[in-house]
C-alpha cells in the first residue's frame, strides 16, 4: 500500500472514532440534563412541601 493510501485509512479511521466519541457524549450528555432535571424538580418540590408544612405548622400554632 503507498503513502496515499495509509494517510486515507488513517483519516477514515479518525474520522469514524471522532462520530463514535461524539455520539457517546451526546447520549451521556442527555442523561446528565435528565438528572439535573429531576434534582431541580425534587429540590423544588421539597421546598414548597417543607413551605406547606411550615404553614400548616404555624395555622396550629395560631388555632391553639
Amino acid at each position: 500500500m503507498n503513502k496515499k493510501g495509509i494517510e486515507r485509512n488513517i483519516v477514515v479511521l479518525l474520522f469514524v472514532l471522532v462520530l463514535v466519541v461524539f455520539s457517546f457524549a451526546e447520549r451521556d450528555s442527555r442523561k446528565l440534563e435528565k438528572l439535573y432535571t429531576t434534582a431541580q424538580l425534587l429540590q423544588n418540590s421539597s421546598q414548597v412541601l417543607s413551605d406547606v408544612a411550615a404553614e400548616l405548622h404555624a395555622g396550629n400554632n395560631a388555632n391553639n
